[in-house]
């Protein structure tokens, strides 16, 4: 299969993507806890990205209508992993 995407925007690094119940209390933790700064906040959908160092982390709000938890929702993690072979 061979795809096209015409998009201007061009993303070549791998983002982790954290589901927490409280996203805003989870990025003031990590202002405090590792300096990380906010760059995008949207309240509906809730999604937010922020940097820590060199490093972009996005997050969200749980959303348990779509099956989406935090790990404290489910006792534990909430773990994915997802993996992409490109030859």
């Amino acid at each position: 299969m061979n795809a096209t995407v015409n998009s201007p925007i061009k993303i070549h690094e791998v983002y982790p993507y954290l589901r927490v119940g409280g996203a805003a209390r989870a990025i003031d933790f990590y202002a405090r806890a590792f300096g990380a700064k906010e760059l995008l906040r949207l309240t509906e959908p809730s999604h937010a990205e922020i940097k820590i160092g060199d490093s972009t982390l996005m997050l969200s709000d749980e959303y348990p209508e779509l099956g989406i938890r935090g790990p404290l929702a489910l006792d534990g993690t909430t773990l994915r992993s997802t993996c992409t072979w490109i030859v």
